[in-house]
């Protein structure tokens, strides 16, 4: 069966919810089981790079404010808004392959999708999928990252087989936000789903992420020396 919808009320501050759902098939029922986080994310950057930090605001509805909180959903993720340059760099794109494989809209604007995919001189394990490129002026409004780069995926492969199964893992990140020329995600969804050797697609989870309440801050300090 599919997955049910979700619906979420947004609210709070610089947060993004998420949610985890997991569905089970059992006789002589199903079991679904959701569970919703309120995170107050922050994205820090300092000389020494790019820090990520969230609090957990919500469990469940519940008041959490837990400083420092790891991801709690069944999937990690880091750094999606580095997604564009981990396929788009002048450092990533020796390692790469890329092709327009279609053209289209996007939120109502028109796109070119890209595809990347590794080369010869890749070594690296690394994500990569396509990319939907806006016409216009060359921003990245999506990604659509293939399972095969996800951390842990050869542990993914293996349960699959124990199960006779073949996962398909889909990975998706919206740009929606602009902030001085960057684009920031404004949702991230990862869809964990197999299928069986009679080719029926079994849904066992789905996290999704929106972000909203962007607040951009800049800090500036300033250093005096007095003579002696």
């Amino acid at each position: 069966a599919a997955m049910p919808s979700v619906t979420i009320r947004r609210s709070g501050s610089g947060g993004a919810y998420s949610i985890n759902s997991r569905e089970f098939s059992r006789r002589p029922q199903r079991v679904v089981i959701k569970n919703e986080y309120l995170y107050n994310y922050q994205l820090n950057r300092k000389p020494s790079g790019i820090k990520e930090r969230r609090i957990l605001m919500k469990e469940n509805r519940e008041d959490r404010n837990e400083a420092d909180s790891k991801l709690k959903t069944r999937f990690r993720h880091q750094n999606i808004i580095m997604g564009p340059i981990g396929l788009l760099s002048s450092y990533w794109q020796l390692t790469h392959d890329y092709s327009i494989i279609k053209e289209g809209k996007f939120q109502g604007d028109r796109v070119y999708i890209i595809e990347a995919t590794p080369n010869d001189i890749s070594f690296e394990t690394h994500l990569y999928g396509k990319i939907w490129v806006r016409k216009s002026d060359h921003n990245v409004m999506k990604i659509e990252w293939t399972q095969d780069g996800i951390d842990g995926y050869d542990f993914i492969q293996q349960m699959a087989e124990s199960m006779r199964m073949k996962p398909e893992i889909t990975l998706i990140a919206e740009y929606a936000f602009e902030e001085n020329g960057i684009r920031f995600p404004s949702k991230y969804q990862i869809i964990e789903a197999y299928r069986d050797r009679r080719q029926r697609k079994i849904m066992f989870s789905r996290t999704t992420v929106e972000y909203e309440d962007y607040r951009f801050f800049t800090v500036e300090t300033e250093v005096k020396y007095s003579g002696q």
